[in-house]
């Protein structure tokens, strides 16, 4: 997971993450990794494409408005999905 306030700061965050990874054996796994941009969510196509054009990885990187991490879920969509597994769990057993 990563937040960042400035999308000029990602490509860094990104390059540091590689430098890392030649020197510890630890890479980032790009497939897995989420973008969670704090913005309004109707601008999720537009705040992609501008990542897509700064960040060089974003092709392999999942942008979301949400995700689930260590079992809770954050992002500014997050108040939609954290009942989600709850509902399904009790249609399970009902």
């Amino acid at each position: 997971m990563i937040v960042a306030k400035d999308v000029a700061l990602l490509q860094r965050i990104f390059d540091l993450f590689r430098e890392y990874g030649t020197f510890s054996n630890l890479h980032l796994n790009l497939g897995k990794t989420v973008l969670i941009p704090l913005f309004l969510p109707g601008q999720l196509d537009k705040a992609a494409d501008r990542l897509r054009a700064v960040l060089q990885e974003a092709t392999d990187v999942i942008i979301a408005l949400s995700a689930i991490y260590l079992g809770i879920w954050i992002g500014p969509e997050a108040h939609l999905r954290q009942l989600d597994a709850p509902i399904q769990k009790f249609s399970r057993v009902a």
